[in-house]
């Protein structure tokens, strides 16, 4: 797999295309850690971004004959991942919302002890983030990518990229206020 990094990607996806397995496979070891790196920060979850990862290069390999090679395979890939992050997302809330709905009267409350470490607070304050604010946000800030990138990987525009990673920051602001900043925040738009 050595001599396969100094091969193109275009080059890589030809020989993949006609089974080559050690070209997917280099295409694979080129991109996997931006994806579960990219992945880990959308979930918070190592071990669930490690499927999505799996999930979106076979999702690729399925659909190799339909990429269109433009030289964008890295945002390709991220896009793709996306798409599959969103999708699981609407399919966990719905079966949240379900088990709520059938869960009969059995409340148990939960107390959870505050961690008051900064990482962890980013980090769940990262998970409230509406999902479509939160994926051009780690996109923007820990993948490096830009706006134009970003609205090539989600499918929209520069412009609502802007104003997503905008409402995101607001949104982390928020969150990382403390609770009494957020209950002034909350009377005052309630109003």
């Amino acid at each position: 797999i050595m001599g396969i990094a100094l091969i193109a990607d275009s080059i890589l996806v030809e020989r993949a295309r006609a089974h080559d397995e050690l070209a997917f496979a280099g295409l694979v070891e080129r991109y996997k850690a931006r994806l579960l790196g990219y992945l880990t920060r959308l979930t918070g979850c190592p071990s669930r971004a490690e499927d999505l990862t799996q999930e979106a290069f076979l999702r690729f390999y399925e659909r190799l004959d339909r990429y269109e090679e433009q030289g964008k395979l890295g945002a390709y890939l991220l896009r793709l991942a996306t798409r599959i992050f969103l999708s699981e997302e609407r399919r966990r809330k719905r079966r949240a919302l379900l088990s709520l709905l059938i869960q009969v009267e059995t409340d148990t409350s939960e107390s959870s002890i505050i961690e008051h470490a900064y990482q962890r607070q980013v980090r769940e304050a990262l998970a409230r983030v509406p999902a479509h604010y939160r994926a051009p946000l780690v996109l923007f800030v820990v993948e490096g990518l830009t706006y134009q990138e970003i609205a090539e990987v989600l499918g929209v525009r520069p412009g609502t990229v802007k104003s997503r990673i905008a409402r995101a920051r607001a949104a982390l602001r928020l969150y990382l206020a403390s609770p009494e900043e957020e209950q002034l925040h909350e009377r005052l738009v309630a109003r």
